[in-house]
């Protein structure tokens, strides 16, 4: 198994797996200002999702500087093909009709290059095998991970696999605010306090959801053992301070079946970036891959593109049945509901502060907060969980009911 966290995210949003031959390092490379970086892998009976990016130096680990327009297609040795317009350097194009057993290959025309076309080499299709479940398990010494672990298997003869995690998660803010603010409008310089308003109809900012991918690099090689299947398969670990797992968490593991070449050039990817500290670091050895650019077969391209079916698996990791997060004991004072009056309200919006509910009296009796006019604030990133990077867009198949 191979897993390690690469510099910038080599993965892609559904499933995708790149493979490539490893060759000699090459001193000129460290040299390349720019270069065009193909991610993405052609999956069979499904929808196949590439992006194409200008790097910087291999130095440079803020890698990505633009991303492009065009359209990029997948062929097939029949003769068929498909294809798709991008835009910001994405592509998702229709593969569900096409047909293990032939050969593919994918290309990109990409205009801000002066038509520049990419294409990589023929590659023939791997069958997936199937996810049979995806669970997790925490660390029974420490405490502090969750592992999250694969069983499949594959009646074909494929030896080598990689998966992607695609993950949602459900978390919440720290406090729930049942009050939020409405600066005043006004056009001249004499702003209003603005209006403390409830919510109703359960609004609220305390529910979010969000997206991501994992970026570790998760292999698997049945090459030198009799088995055709992987049982409990550690993929990727969550620290217990993550607030992935904080609520509810669910990742969608994809897995397909790779050539030995592939599993070569990921082993090689995820070692170097291990070893010298990222993934366009100096590296001892350059995963040039099977892409190539038509009009100059000497120019620098990163990654590879293969085919595969695709298995999938989705699990939900709900916090009230594992217990294990923790949250991050920040240092510093913790903040604490400060009392603001009507007057100061817009001050303390424009500093970053929301109510947070109606102002208690000494004796813990709720002051009127029409007729006094007095609420609890806390600091926004307290109260609004979009500030923590989600949305209040729920997935459909989420399955609770909160809003």
């Amino acid at each position: 198994m191979i897993m390690k966290r690469l510099g910038i995210s080599f993965v892609l949003a559904a499933a995708l797996t790149c493979v490539s031959c490893i060759y000699d390092f090459d001193p000129q490379v460290e040299d390349a200002s720019q270069f065009v970086v193909v991610e993405g892998d052609i999956l069979i009976g499904d929808y196949s999702y590439f992006r194409v990016s200008e790097s910087r130096n291999l130095k440079d680990l803020n890698v990505f500087i633009s991303r492009f327009t065009g359209t990029a297609s997948v062929e097939c040795d029949d003769g068929t093909s498909a294809s798709a317009r991008g835009s910001l350097g994405e592509f998702l194009i229709d593969t569900r009709n096409m047909k293990p057993g032939k050969k593919y290959r994918f290309s990109v025309t990409i205009p801000e290059m002066d038509g520049k076309i990419y294409y990589s080499d023929w590659v023939e299709v791997h069958q997936a095998g199937v996810i049979d479940s995806v669970t997790y398990t925490i660390d029974p010494q420490t405490k502090s991970e969750m592992w999250i672990n694969v069983t499949s298997h594959n009646d074909n003869d494929e030896k080598y696999y990689r998966w992607m995690s695609s993950e949602n998660w459900e978390y919440c803010a720290d406090y729930y605010a049942t009050f939020y603010y409405v600066p005043d409008q006004a056009s001249k310089r004499d702003y209003g306090p603005g209006k403390v308003l409830e919510y109703e109809n359960g609004e609220n900012t305390n529910w979010c959801w969000k997206v991501g991918t994992v970026s570790d690099v998760m292999l698997g090689d049945l090459s030198e053992l009799s088995q055709t299947k992987f049982v409990n398969h550690k993929l990727y670990s969550i620290d217990k301070h993550d607030r992935r797992v904080s609520y509810l968490y669910s990742p969608q593991i994809s897995q397909v079946a790779i050539s030995e070449e592939a599993y070569r050039y990921w082993s090689s990817m995820s070692k170097n970036s291990d070893d010298v500290g990222g993934l366009f670091s100096p590296q001892p050895s350059e995963c040039r891959g099977n892409i190539h650019c038509a009009q100059d077969s000497t120019e620098l391209v990163l990654g590879y593109v293969g085919a595969s079916t695709v298995s999938r698996c989705r699990i939900f990791i709900a916090q009230a049945d594992t217990r294990f997060y923790e949250k991050k004991k920040e240092s510093g004072t913790q903040p604490e509901p400060t009392l603001v009056q009507k007057s100061e309200w817009r001050a303390y919006y424009l500093e970053g502060w929301l109510p947070f509910q109606p102002h208690f009296d000494e004796e813990g009796g709720m002051v009127d907060p029409v007729a006094m006019e007095q609420f609890d604030w806390l600091p926004a990133r307290c109260l609004d969980c979009t500030l923590l990077g989600g949305t209040k867009d729920k997935p459909s198949w989420w399955p609770n009911e909160h809003r």
